[in-house]
């Protein structure tokens, strides 16, 4: 065990026995704390690492991946993942999850649905850029070890993953995804845990919303962003404009 691990290993023993009742007066208020722990150390096999994400698997473990390669954009760029067992203080080293041979990975979202199911939605950069990217997802039935073959969400250029889906009110998936080509934002629905996506308003992305503000502008004054609201209908039908301040 290494310095960071007893330290993170003596915080939490210490913060357990705080929690007891006996070791603290009734009205003492209890001290948050935290712990740093390094996932993976760098590794000269691919120094350009970017967008992790993390979620925890149905049997209790968490997951990470991320996409790296030896720079943004290359051809040697893969989708790698580890994972922090339960009852475990050491990550595991980094393995592929996904490679496309000779064309670079990108956008890793994690997420888990109510079936017990871990997903991977990313982007393959088909062409020369993001602009060129297709998006796909994969499943894994056992909380990421193995992973199914993927499958497109959208085969049309330029569509990225950007965050993780989420379960409206209800209980169908919202799955937002952006555009490198027209820098416009968009969504799928999805009331089969993800297994069937529906572009939401229609398939014609010109019917999507736009932000407000261009790329150039950086949304320093107001943005559109979409925020679904409690709705007994299918999909969203209300959306409400929030101000960036």
């Amino acid at each position: 065990m290494n310095q960071h691990q007893r330290v993170c290993a003596a915080l939490t023993l210490a913060a357990l026995l705080l929690w007891h009742p006996a070791a603290r007066a009734a009205d003492a208020p209890l001290e948050a704390y935290a712990c740093r722990q390094d996932i993976h150390a760098n590794d000269p096999a691919y120094p350009g690492v970017h967008v992790s994400t993390l979620v925890q698997a149905p049997n209790g473990d968490l997951l990470y991946a991320f996409y790296a390669g030896s720079q943004e954009a290359a051809d040697d760029v893969r989708t790698y993942g580890s994972r922090l067992g339960v009852a475990s203080h050491t990550w595991t080293t980094p393995t592929v999850i996904f490679d496309e041979p000779n064309k670079p990975d990108g956008n890793a979202v994690l997420g888990t649905d109510a079936s017990g199911n871990v997903y991977l939605l990313f982007s393959t950069i088909m062409g020369s850029g993001w602009t060129d990217a297709t998006m796909r997802i994969i499943f894994s039935s056992d909380s990421g070890r193995t992973w199914s073959a993927p499958r497109f969400v959208r085969e049309q250029w330029g569509w990225l993953p950007g965050t993780r889906p989420f379960r409206m009110s209800n209980g169908e998936f919202i799955v937002p995804i952006y555009s490198e080509v027209d820098w416009t934002s968009g969504w799928y629905i999805s009331s089969d845990d993800l297994q069937t996506l529906t572009p939401y308003p229609s398939s014609d992305s010109t019917q999507w919303p736009n932000p407000t503000a261009t790329r150039a502008s950086g949304c320093s004054t107001r943005c559109a962003i979409a925020i679904p609201l409690p709705s007994s209908t299918s999909a969203p039908t209300r959306w409400h404009n929030a101000r960036r301040t």
